[in-house]
């Protein structure tokens, strides 16, 4: 193939990959607070321990906003949940439930099989990242060592 196919590529990708990203930030991210307030009639949505969500920040580029796990709700003096307290991939945050956008996901909580209805997504929170970079690098880094060797050799 010659370099003007190759870049021809690369810019069709990067298209592919920015309808997409548009749409997910623009349809499904919105939609989610709307679900959500459709599926409870109008009242606001109280999330619940377990729930995976995304966390709104000052920055609105949604794309770049943290995912979290509920890990408690912060009740205010009335008994109504005002917010919750959120476990992130790299720290604990508090959060006011307006600035959460539950996902279609929860994690494991104890008892979910004793509900009625299908059980939630699972996840593994002991799960390994995944860090395809870091994996690249090490498979970089290998062959590079056996072409050294393979030179030292001849």
């Amino acid at each position: 193939m010659e370099d003007r196919d190759f870049r021809k590529r690369a810019k069709y990708l990067r298209r592919c990959k920015e309808a997409v990203w548009k749409r997910w930030t623009g349809e499904y991210v919105k939609g989610l607070r709307e679900r959500h307030s459709l599926k409870n009639s109008g009242k606001s949505h109280t999330p619940s321990v377990g729930e995976v969500v995304l966390i709104k920040l000052d920055d609105k580029n949604r794309g770049k906003w943290k995912v979290g796990i509920v890990a408690e709700l912060i009740k205010g003096r009335d008994g109504v949940v005002r917010g919750a307290k959120l476990r992130t991939e790299t720290s604990h945050l508090e959060r006011a439930v307006q600035q959460l956008y539950p996902l279609e996901l929860s994690c494991d909580r104890p008892g979910d099989g004793d509900r009625d209805g299908p059980p939630p997504t699972e996840l593994r929170i002991e799960a390994p990242v995944f860090r395809p970079s870091w994996d690249a690098a090490v498979a970089a880094r290998l062959r590079m060592e056996d072409l050294a060797h393979d030179e030292q050799g001849d």
